[in-house]
């Protein structure tokens, strides 16, 4: 009789271990379409050409890269084809983490104006991880729920072992 009610209890135990385990999972995690394992570019590239878009009339302009952080020291910045170095009344400022460029006049008449602005660079490389993860703690007592749960499985069973 002990041994029945061992393994009623047991049987029990892993019902509500398993009940704790999709909560843990609903709890942790989004919808399983809007989770997704974000590797594109993590290894770095080499980005040319991108378009940061058209300078207003002052030579002025705001943008950001498609990608970040952009890797120190690697980007050229190109008005109408023209290189910054070249430029006249006109200079630009990165972001490296954020990617955000700002071109903006240093005086009367800059190169900049009214142009279309390119970039070159390199991305720095970078794992983004799994999007959807929202709780690293309850990850941790997942994985000891889940634990618990095969522990309890195989005593009901009384096996030893997997």
């Amino acid at each position: 009789m002990n041994n029945r009610r061992a393994t009623a209890t047991a049987l029990i135990g892993a019902i509500v271990g398993i009940i704790l385990v999709f909560y843990m999972l609903a709890y942790c995690y989004q919808p399983l379409e809007t989770a997704s394992l974000r590797l594109s570019h993590s290894l770095g590239a080499d980005i040319t050409g991108e378009e940061l878009g058209t300078a207003d009339a002052n030579g002025n302009l705001t943008a950001y890269t498609d990608f970040s952080p952009v890797k120190s020291g690697s980007e050229t910045v190109y008005a109408d084809g023209v290189v910054s170095d070249s430029w006249t009344n006109a200079t630009y400022s990165i972001d490296y983490s954020t990617g955000k460029v700002e071109v903006y006049a240093t005086g009367d008449n800059p190169s900049t104006a009214n142009a279309l602005i390119t970039i070159d660079y390199n991305k720095e490389p970078q794992i983004s991880g799994i999007e959807g993860l929202s709780s690293l703690p309850g990850v941790a007592v997942l994985l000891f729920v889940l634990i618990t749960v095969i522990g309890i499985i195989l005593m009901a069973t009384g096996r030893r072992g997997l």
